[in-house]
């Protein structure tokens, strides 16, 4: 049996907008899978080294798994200001309803190594802001359990890549 990697996916907006993805050569020897955070070095992607990232750029989600092959272009989901992904929310982190669109959070992988979370611990550099669940809690509430799927929204500081004319 494989192993089973979790990590972010998009939520295409009410208009339809299917976010932005780009395409980016692959650094030397990546392993990432689709869903986790990349980031830029020497200006090819590879998987997110910090855990939780802390001030480390965020490019975007791998859009596929990588080939293992450096130089291999690759298709990235662009972390854009107010993107919206399904996440996990750390096991371990607890949350109150004031939480919600108010309390940054940052990137976490898992002591497994194959779950990407978003972590409450780590708040210096908040890069997602959590919307709530798809599923009520006992109150009728959108919040977020510990270790199941939320939604969250790309922080405006975020954005790491800038288009010039």
């Amino acid at each position: 049996m494989s192993t089973q990697y979790i990590g972010f996916s998009y939520v295409p907006d009410k208009q339809g907008d299917e976010g932005l993805v780009l395409h980016f050569k692959e650094g030397a020897a990546q392993t990432f899978k689709k869903g986790e955070p990349l980031q830029l070095s020497s200006g090819k992607v590879v998987i997110a080294a910090a855990s939780p990232m802390g001030a480390n750029a965020l490019l975007g989600f791998a859009e596929k798994d990588a080939s293992g092959v450096t130089d291999t272009v690759v298709p990235v989901r662009i972390c854009r200001p107010g993107d919206v992904f399904n996440a996990h929310y750390e096991s371990d982190d607890t949350f109150a309803d004031a939480d919600i669109n108010t309390t940054g959070f940052d990137i976490k992988r898992k002591a497994s190594g194959t779950v990407w979370c978003i972590d409450q611990d780590t708040v210096t550099n908040p890069k997602f802001l959590v919307l709530g669940t798809a599923e009520l809690d006992a109150r009728g509430l959108f919040l977020p359990t510990a270790g199941g799927p939320v939604y969250v929204k790309v922080k405006q500081s975020t954005a790491t890549i800038f288009f010039a004319n």
